[in-house]
């Protein structure tokens, strides 16, 4: 209901019409006080189970960003909270840390967005460190509970 009482007094037609400029304007600015800018940024298509999206992933080549040669990714590393990271270097232009979080939509669907940065030194360092943790496995837990 508030939802549309807001929409009421909305140029919608207006705001549909600039849509594609102003995504433009967030997705391509020049710099950012709250940490670096990603030099890409992509959506996949909506799957039906975790393991087609990662199938996906898995099989999806990774690009430069500036001259869309192959790259061979790392292995993803799990920074928590459905997030992973990977890195690849173009031998012309650098290193690129990767970055994708997984979301579990409420109708059961799976996708993944995708970040690409130009990496630093920092970024790297960070990278390997994280690489280096070892997994956190979790315990299963047992229904049975000891009777005190």
């Amino acid at each position: 209901y508030n939802t549309a009482l807001v929409c009421s007094h909305l140029d919608l037609a207006a705001g549909i019409a600039s849509y594609p400029e102003l995504i433009s304007q967030f997705t391509h600015h020049s710099g950012s006080a709250s940490g670096p800018v990603p030099v890409e940024h992509a959506a996949s298509p909506v799957y039906a189970s975790r393991t087609e999206l990662w199938d996906m992933i898995d099989h999806s080549p990774a690009r430069c960003p500036e001259c869309e040669k192959e790259l061979e990714l790392s292995r993803w590393v799990n920074q928590g909270d459905h997030r992973y990271m990977a890195l690849a270097k173009c031998e012309e232009h650098g290193p690129f840390l990767y970055r994708i979080r997984v979301r579990h939509g409420d109708d059961d669907s799976w996708q993944a967005s995708r970040l690409v940065y130009k990496a630093d030194e920092g970024m790297v360092e960070n990278f390997y460190a994280r690489q280096a943790k070892p997994r956190r496995r979790h315990r299963a837990r047992s229904g049975n509970k000891q009777s005190q």
